[in-house]
């Protein structure tokens, strides 16, 4: 197999950037692509072909990690060319979708290297929100997301590797992903990981980078309070705690329309303030044992636990007129918590003073 075969072989991208290259042609007026790309034409400069390994991503694209290889041509008897690689590497991303607006391509955190051939360098870049994730969740969810290499004196697209199609923006809105809450959420006051789901379903918790967190991802708080507002009610979790947002429904509210919630897997939250959006019913808490806080748009403070080992979560109610307990397969009805009270629920749907 030539060098050319192989380069080309290696380029799961090639048919997609073949249509990008003829979306946006390379200096149209609206916007100048960072690289250009011919799919099976474009030329092999070997110079600038190298080889990732290692390559570590978070969730949102805010960090991206990996080892460059300057290859050795096991295929030349002659051991290839003694030339050391010089290439422009970054993260490639490419947007699908007929409602895109602006390029439909780019190369964020681009650094240029040189690298003998035979030895590696280490690429470890974190990418400020505005620069990659947010232009990914313009294609609401139509996109590809690589690392790869550029001639800096070409700019031919040469290597690319596709990392993944990103998850925090659904292709399809369905009532459980799109409620009312936004994207992303600004973060603060702690350290937390998130959940990670590898291609085989298996779950782990990884360093959270970005400064948000996002609707339906699950985190745990490592160190400090972990403090947002969402939609006018501000959130506190106490360290050890375990939760996501998202949407949920009770029939007691708009007839089962969902709104965002927030799901305590274990540990405590605080939640005070009043909704300052009308999808935003009420301050709700969901666990596997129930649903915990208000009914209405009320200004409240309140206080919801959850014992993951006994199985039992807890409303404290500081303020507020409408708190009420529901156990979670009992939609329709539930206990009254009104100010100063406590009722717990455990996951027979037992309520009692707590």
């Amino acid at each position: 197999m030539d060098k050319q075969a192989r380069g080309r072989s290696r380029l799961p991208l090639a048919g997609l950037v073949a249509i990008v290259a003829a979306l946006v042609p390379v200096g149209s007026a609206s916007a100048v692509p960072p690289f250009r790309d011919l799919g099976d034409n474009t030329p092999f400069i070997e110079h600038a072909w190298v080889e990732f390994s290692g390559v570590e991503f978070d969730s949102q694209f805010t960090r991206v990690a990996a080892k460059v290889i300057c290859p050795v041509d096991d295929f030349d008897p002659g051991g290839g060319s003694t030339e050391p690689c010089r290439a422009r590497v970054g993260v490639t991303w490419f947007l699908e979708g007929k409602g895109v607006k602006g390029p439909r391509r780019g190369l964020a955190a681009p650094r240029d290297m040189v690298i003998e051939r035979g030895a590696s360098e280490h690429y470890e870049v974190r990418i400020p929100p505005n620069d990659l994730r947010n232009v990914l969740a313009r294609a609401g969810g139509q996109a590809l997301v690589g690392i790869g290499s550029v001639d800096p004196d070409t700019l031919y697209l040469q290597s690319n590797e596709t990392l993944a199609t990103p998850t925090f923006t659904p292709a399809k809105r369905t009532r459980w992903n799109s409620c009312g809450v936004q994207s992303f959420l600004r973060v603060a006051g702690a350290t937390l990981l998130e959940e990670i789901r590898d291609a085989d379903g298996k779950v782990s918790f990884g360093p959270l980078y970005s400064p948000d967190i996002q609707i339906l991802t699950r985190y745990r708080v490592v160190k400090g309070t972990a403090r947002f507002t969402l939609n006018g009610l501000r959130h506190e979790l106490s360290e050890g705690s375990e939760f996501s947002v998202w949407c949920a429904g009770l029939n007691a509210l708009h007839r089962g329309k969902t709104f965002p919630t927030l799901q305590l897997d274990k540990g405590a939250v605080r939640i005070s303030g009043r909704p300052s959006t009308k999808r935003q019913f009420a301050a709700v808490v969901t666990t596997q044992e129930g649903l915990l806080g208000s009914r209405s748009q009320e200004r409240v403070a309140i206080t919801v636990t959850r014992n993951k080992g006994r199985r039992v979560s807890t409303l404290r109610m500081h303020k507020g007129r409408t708190g009420t307990v529901t156990p979670l397969l009992q939609h329709l009805g539930g206990s009254p918590c009104t100010a100063g009270k406590v009722l717990s629920v455990n996951w027979r749907g037992v309520i009692r003073p707590a």
